[in-house]
């Protein structure tokens, strides 16, 4: 399975931010980037199958 991180520009666009491979890495990075830039995780992330 594939995580892709994508995020909201202040124009409702989402912009692709990385991709992971690792589902419980991608769960770690996600709420480290949300901390780190004062986010909610809201839903950070989009999960597909590919």
């Amino acid at each position: 399975m594939k995580v892709m991180f994508e995020w909201e520009d202040q124009f409702s666009h989402w912009k692709r931010f990385t991709l992971m491979n690792h589902q419980p890495s991608a769960v770690r990075s996600a709420k480290r980037r949300a901390t780190s830039t004062d986010k909610s995780i809201g839903w950070l992330m989009n999960q597909e199958d590919y």
